[in-house]
């Protein structure tokens, strides 16, 4: 394993990075030691994150300085509603069927696919699964986030209900999952760093986010995000991502692509 941490994403929904190098960093072996046994059904998510802000000061500092940034929001769009479509309209739109294919955006910092309505994947066999955030109610929308910027295959997938008494396109917090294709205690220093500090970061995100598609050019769709007042989150429509319609075989295959992985 490597003895110098150089890339860190504090979250992995922006695509902003910090460089940190910290000459002599402990291996796995050696944080499996600090934290005392841990389940390989659990993530142990704060123990990680806040063990790596005590080695590295600069993250704290960091995910405090992209917490305020993501936080902005611009003057209330009183027509925000009528702007853009859903993703089961955008779907429709595109040309594709709810039951068929996603809306999937394969460019801008991952791998991401949505789908309206609880039709999930199912993770290759061999995949391992954890638990961050549990979700009781009816579920009417899945959301799957691949990290690019490591080696193993990690994916992050939210899941829940629209949000209550708000427009069918706002969502609420629901539940989250971790899918990776090795055990955690397996990664590399390098992902553990970006992933436990991103998975902490997503799992407390707070925030309501109403995503409204509008059509953009060679087929795809430009999604906007409002909080449920419909006032937009700055950062994250300052650099709009296309979303485009996808089968549901060929965003599987982008999501989950590894070695000896199936195709659904």
């Amino acid at each position: 394993m490597s003895n110098a941490v150089g890339l860190l994403a504090c979250d992995p929904f922006t695509d902003a990075i910090v460089v940190v190098i910290l000459p002599g960093m402990k291996t796995l072996s050696l944080i499996a030691i600090l934290l005392g046994s841990t389940c390989a059904a659990n993530l142990p998510i704060d123990d990680m994150a806040s063990m790596y802000e005590e080695l590295i000061p600069e993250i704290k500092q960091y995910q405090e300085e992209t917490e305020k940034e993501l936080s902005r929001l611009g003057p209330p769009n009183p027509s925000w509603s009528d702007s853009g479509l859903s993703v089961a309209q955008s779907i429709s739109d595109g040309g594709g069927e709810v039951s068929t294919h996603v809306l999937g955006e394969w460019e801008v910092g991952g791998h991401s696919a949505k789908i309206a309505g609880d039709v999930p994947f199912d993770p290759p066999e061999g995949f391992a699964r954890y638990s961050v955030r549990t979700h009781d109610g009816p579920i009417d929308y899945h959301y799957y986030y691949r990290m690019t910027n490591v080696p193993e295959v990690i994916i992050l997938h939210f899941f829940g209900s629209k949000q209550s008494g708000a427009d069918p396109r706002c969502n609420d917090q629901g539940g989250m999952e971790v899918i990776a294709s090795t055990p955690w205690e397996e990664w590399s220093d390098d992902t553990t760093l970006v992933a436990f500090v991103g998975f902490r970061a997503s799992r407390d995100d707070s925030r309501i986010y109403c995503s409204v598609y509008e059509p953009g050019p060679d087929g795809g769709y430009y999604e906007r995000s409002y909080n449920p007042e419909g006032r937009p989150y700055l950062a994250v429509n300052k650099d709009l991502r296309t979303f485009t319609v996808t089968s549901r075989h060929d965003a599987f295959r982008m999501l989950f692509s590894h070695p000896n992985v199936g195709t659904q």
